[in-house]
């Protein structure tokens, strides 16, 4: 494991509960002068929303905004089962899928529109049957890709499609990749994240406090400007309003991975869109020097659990980051790349990132990247057509939307050896294919890294 300059590695015991059939993913503070379909009461007053205007941001006008950006992901096909009620800003989805992974698909295009305050996720999973059995087996094959290795220690139990992780982990970033994976296999109809994460080493409040403050500072797109940070005893505390649920989850998700965190208390972070301008403002880091900039992209690598014990060298010149070093799989490599591009002060990347060559012949590598498609539970990527040629594969047939054209390319670039993947994806309803990651040109055609 990979040991942080200050000595310390990322630690939080938070327990993540996903994929439930009626699921509140953001809670409110102020009560609404009508009842929330799935939301308790006592949920209402927590402390986590901020009353909006509905002359700011009109229902039906973000009605629009969440069915436009849940066709985006899933395609108009699978969106069209689906329903959208918004009244106060709060999302109400319902409707019925055949995978996990398109119900909180679903649940994040929706957190990421401006004007929403809330998301109720009442989306059904309806899957093909699987034997429970076999769910478990695939989620154990689907953690054996992570790096860190600590995930062979993780127990689950899988009852009815609906799955129980169990086990201890070193960070809070390892537990949510865990939950995450396992929600990646077909026939899971819900996960129950139950893994704790070991104790984080001791530091000293106003040290912790700081590194909250840089991770909000600099992370890309989160508009943190009005977000305080105080720490007590491990804990976090995060007050202020952020824009959209989704900045909501970036905020919590940043400031527990930062070393010596035990958990993060966000009751007192509103959600209020109208606080905000309809685009980001430029950060304030955006004009820090190149050495501070490139230091946010090592810090945003180290807490990376896809990029753990792997040493990329990040240096940056007028806002282009040249990344160096070698990496395992493709995927590591995408998200170094991921990791500098979502960082304050980045314009673009140079990737000298190299893979470990294919330790079989390109006939087995394209074998290895059908069956991984084949297993996925979008049945999208069953279709697609994988060509491979020293290493370099080749993806192309259609998909319904962007959730399953990025899952394509993270699918097959998990396999051992791909070196790079050209892009031949199209995407149903759009005119043209919109690669789902950074990516470099070559002579023949766009290859994805």
């Amino acid at each position: 494991m990979v040991e942080h300059p200050g000595g310390f590695r990322a630690a939080a015991v938070v327990v993540l509960a996903g994929g439930l059939a009626m699921s509140c993913e953001r809670a409110a503070t102020t009560v609404p002068p009508w009842p929330s379909p799935g939301v308790r009461h006592t949920e209402m007053g927590s402390g986590r929303f901020a009353g909006t205007p509905e002359a700011h941001w009109p229902d039906q006008a973000v009605a629009r905004g969440v069915r436009a950006a849940i066709a985006d992901q899933l395609g108009s096909a699978a969106a069209g089962t689906l329903s959208v009620q918004v009244k106060h800003g709060v999302a109400v989805l319902k409707g019925a899928t055949d995978t996990l992974l398109a119900k909180q698909g679903a649940g994040e295009a929706a957190k990421a529109v401006r004007g929403v305050r809330a998301v109720v996720n009442q989306v059904d999973v309806h899957p093909p049957t699987v034997p429970d059995q076999t769910i478990a087996a695939g989620i154990r094959r689907a953690w054996s890709v992570l790096p860190c290795g600590e995930q062979s220690r993780l127990k689950v139990d899988a009852r009815d499609g609906v799955v129980t992780l169990r086990g201890v982990l070193a960070s809070q970033q390892q537990k949510r990749w865990a939950a995450q994976a396992a929600a990646g296999v077909r026939g899971v109809v819900g996960v129950h994240d139950e893994i704790l994460v070991s104790p984080p080493p001791a530091r000293p409040a106003d040290q912790i406090a700081e590194d909250v403050r840089n991770r909000l500072r600099w992370a890309l797109p989160l508009d943190g400007k009005d977000i305080a940070v105080q720490v007590n005893h491990g804990v976090v505390t995060l007050t202020g309003k952020v824009a959209t649920p989704a900045d909501f989850d970036r905020a919590e998700m940043l400031a527990t991975q930062v070393t010596g965190v035990y958990a993060a208390d966000v009751a007192s972070l509103a959600v209020d869109p109208a606080a905000f301008p309809a685009e980001p403002h430029a950060p304030a880091a955006a004009f820090a020097s190149d050495d501070a900039v490139a230091q946010a992209v090592r810090d945003a690598m180290f807490y990376d659990p896809r990029l753990d014990s792997y040493d990329v060298a990040v240096s940056v010149h007028r806002g282009v980051a040249t990344l160096t070093g070698q990496v395992p799989t493709l995927r590591a490599a995408r998200a170094a790349v991921k990791d500098a591009l979502g960082t304050v002060g980045v314009s673009r990347t140079i990737d000298r990132i190299g893979v470990a060559p294919a330790p079989a012949s390109d006939a087995l590598l394209a074998r290895g990247i059908r069956e991984s498609l084949a297993r996925d539970p979008m049945a999208d990527l069953a279709k697609l057509r994988v060509q491979v040629r020293r290493g370099r594969a080749r993806l192309f047939g259609t998909v319904g939307g962007q959730l399953a054209h990025t899952r394509a390319l993270e699918v097959a670039a998990s396999v051992r050896g791909v070196q790079s993947l050209q892009d031949d994806i199209r995407v149903a309803d759009q005119r043209a294919p919109a690669p789902s990651g950074p990516h470099r040109q070559s002579r023949a055609a766009p290859v994805i890294r």
